[in-house]
């Protein structure tokens, strides 16, 4: 009998197959990343999906192929067929949401899918209602089983494979795949369709193994007439696989913003671990610093103990016959005198020895040559002195101190760094003590960071006369030393210089171990950071800076006057 196809139908057919590939495609990575309550909604709303794509684009293409009769369909036949493909789509999604799917479970999967489409097919055509005979080509009908089978394989495998594919390439694969599987559904449907001839009965006799069923003597509770029931399934199917993918997208969109905050967590959590790991390798490098620091400053304690004994014994000897030699001098002088003025009755020889002696010369200078010794010798005695309480070995313990005479002892022993040079004048010490009470303290310790400050005061006037031609003429090289109590009843010891000052971009680098302006060689960087540390943890006070365009440069230190109630912090220099 004459029919043919209405392709815009044929047309809608296919890409309601191809959105129900591309639905179940995503379906499939939601239901393999969910756990627990909502892998059940993802599957259950992914099979509804899936099914009802395949079964609209079956009725679809049934609904396509036009015949010279009215045809109605039976509304039961029609509403069961719906029950196979939702079984073989749960049964899909199961699949490939597994995490691993082998072979067997791939061939087995596509033979239950495979009756189940065609299940579907063939229930739906038995819906069909028309006053004519319909024969089935067996041959062709255990074809369009076969291909139902091969597409569920394919189907099953690719959806497996793209699953969880978020990349562009991947969605353009997913794209491909959709497209493919839904041709390849839409290929079985037509050959379910061609499987079957519509005639008015009797029909001839067949020439190949067929099945003849009278279209009207099928029971039939309930129809409907064509026009109805294909607006029904377009709207039903679009407004099923709409829902089916915006949800998808949606929860796409979540994920994607799930990730995003966990991501951007990460990154915070590994540049907190980094940053961490920044910090203790600051402190291993500080602490191994501080630990080669403390055994070098030992080992030169000790040196200076032993050069200060040994100093001392000698010294105590030149000093002590001092005055004895300056007595026996003059009585040497006082003898010299009397013969000279008993000239005449001593015998030629001796008078020839008074005239050679320029007695005057020698009355004079003897004084002045043993006043020169003394000096010197006192010189010896505060240089030694200065430099056991530098090292303080016999004050490890806390000791209450004035901490004026530190910065006494230390301007002793840089003396010599403060006196003139070619390039400049000497430098000035202004003092401007307070009458402060004893305050306790690791003397030795305070004593090797008032050096360090000095130190860093007299580099930065060197600085100076090194930047230019004649920088002392306006003002001489200076370094004010002050101490006095602030209002909290702590002291304060500030050391300030005239040098060349501190740019600004680096002050607060300046107490950073290993930081240093000074040329490759000439500063470890760990000189004002170990000061810092004694100030601060060791004797809980404070080190800080202050700088100014003009060149003044302080260093102001604050300690409490009792440091009883705090532990004991290890010396670090």
């Amino acid at each position: 009998m004459l029919n043919h196809y209405d392709l815009r139908l044929v047309a809608l057919s296919i890409l309601l197959s191809v959105l129900a590939a591309y639905a179940a495609l995503d379906f499939a990575g939601q239901v393999a990343t969910a756990k627990g309550r909502g892998r059940t909604l993802w599957l259950m709303g992914g099979a509804i999906a899936l099914s009802t794509g395949v079964w609209s684009m079956h009725f679809v293409g049934m609904l396509a192929f036009e015949l010279p009769v009215p045809v109605q369909y039976d509304i039961v036949m029609v509403v069961l067929s719906a029950v196979p493909p939702l079984l073989a789509a749960g049964l899909a999604l199961c699949l490939v949401s597994r995490p691993v799917l082998g072979l067997f479970n791939v061939a087995l999967g596509s033979v239950l899918m495979g009756l189940s489409i065609a299940a579907m097919h063939y229930l739906g055509m038995a819906a069909m209602r028309l006053p004519l005979m319909a024969r089935y080509n067996l041959s062709t009908v255990a074809a369009s089983v076969v291909i139902a089978i091969a597409v569920s394989f394919v189907a099953l495998w690719l959806t497996f494979c793209l699953r969880q594919t978020n990349t562009v390439i991947g969605s353009l694969q997913k794209v491909s795949s959709a497209l493919l599987i839904g041709l390849a559904v839409s290929s079985m449907h037509y050959t379910g369709m061609t499987a079957v001839h519509f005639g008015p009965a009797p029909l001839p006799a067949a020439i190949f193994p067929s099945l003849d069923i009278d279209m009207m003597a099928l029971p039939s509770l309930m129809t409907l007439d064509l026009g109805f029931l294909d607006n029904l399934i377009s709207a039903a199917a679009g407004i099923v696989i709409g829902i089916a993918l915006l949800v998808s997208l949606e929860a796409k969109v979540l994920h994607q913003a799930t990730l995003l905050d966990q991501l951007q967590l990460e990154v915070a959590q590994r540049q907190r671990a980094e940053d961490g790991l920044k910090k203790t390798l600051r402190e291993l490098r500080a602490a191994q610093a501080a630990l080669v620091q403390t055994e070098k400053m030992s080992s030169l304690g000790r040196l200076v103990a032993g050069i200060s004994h040994e100093v001392n014994n000698p010294l105590g000897v030149i000093t002590g016959n001092l005055s004895y030699l300056r007595g026996f001098a003059r009585d040497l002088l006082e003898l010299a005198v009397l013969c000279q003025q008993h000239a005449a009755a001593l015998p030629a020889p001796v008078q020839a020895q008074l005239d050679d002696l320029d007695l005057d010369f020698v009355m004079q200078d003897t004084p002045r040559l043993l006043g020169s010794m003394e000096h010197g010798a006192s010189r010896i005695r505060d240089i030694v002195t200065a430099l056991r309480n530098f090292s303080r070995l016999d004050e490890a313990e806390l000791k209450s101190v004035r901490l004026t005479d530190g910065l006494e002892d230390a301007l002793q022993l840089l003396r010599h760094r403060l006196a003139a040079t070619v390039e400049r004048p000497e430098i000035r010490i202004l003092r401007q003590y307070a009458d402060l009470p004893k305050v306790e303290c690791y003397a030795g310790q305070l004593n090797q960071v008032f050096v360090k400050l000095l130190e860093n005061a007299i580099d930065a006037l060197d600085a100076r006369t090194l930047e230019g031609s004649q920088p002392w003429q306006e003002a001489l090289p200076t370094v004010s030393l002050t101490t006095r109590w602030d209002s909290s009843g702590q002291v304060r010891i500030g050391i300030t210089d005239n040098g060349i000052g501190i740019a600004e971009a680096v002050r607060d680098l300046v107490f950073d171990p290993f930081f240093t302006t000074k040329p490759v060689g000439e500063g470890t960087g760990m000189g004002l950071a170990i000061a810092h540390q004694i100030v601060t943890q060791t004797h809980g006070g404070s080190l800080s800076l202050t700088s100014s365009q003009t060149g003044y440069t302080t260093f102001e230190i604050c300690l409490p006057v009792q440091q009883s109630a705090l532990p004991r912090m290890p010396a670090f220099i």
